[in-house]
């Protein structure tokens, strides 16, 4: 949906975080939505975290996912908004290259004050493979990565119809 989303705004060429923006967004998930709820799909709307760039210079960096939250408050029956981003941000959802090490998983950062860390997002302020990357594959483990994944699939692992987190506020 969001690779759908973000190709058919290049293609009109709508600025972000512009009202067109959103309602093209807007738009866009609700088609998808009718094309896959009458199959019989749940359909999960993904949060996505705060970039760096977002959190310097976008006042409202999160509407997107705060739009994606009230659409699916407005059909909890068909739809779910997981906020996966929460799972590699800081307190009150501001941008972090680090948090600390989960217990079990591969702990390859810094310390920060004192906690073992690891590296969750990238130099460029957007993706999570901590190292610098030669081509679009990351091939050393991303903490990152599998924070952002557990998330959703922890949402898939939770009955439908239970509240998976709650939107940032």
């Amino acid at each position: 949906m969001a690779w759908a989303a973000t190709r058919s705004r290049q293609c009109v060429r709508i600025a972000d975080y512009t009202p067109a923006y959103y309602a093209k967004y807007r738009a866009d998930t609700l088609t998808a939505i009718s094309i896959w709820v009458p199959t019989g799909a749940h359909v999960f709307l993904v949060g996505s975290p705060v970039t760096s760039a977002q959190q310097a210079s976008v006042r409202n960096w999160d509407a997107l996912d705060r739009q994606y939250a009230q659409i699916a408050a407005a059909d909890p029956e068909h739809v779910t908004y997981v906020d996966a981003g929460a799972a590699v941000e800081g307190p009150g959802g501001t941008y972090t290259r680090t948090l600390p090490c989960f217990i079990g998983e591969p702990c390859t950062g810094p310390v920060v004050k004192g906690v073992p860390s690891n590296v969750v997002r990238s130099a460029d302020g957007v993706h999570f493979c901590p190292v610098a990357q030669v081509d679009e594959s990351c091939r050393v483990y991303s903490s990152g990565a599998f924070r952002f994944a557990d998330a959703m699939v922890r949402a898939l692992a939770t009955p439908v119809g239970f509240p998976m987190t709650s939107p940032r506020g």
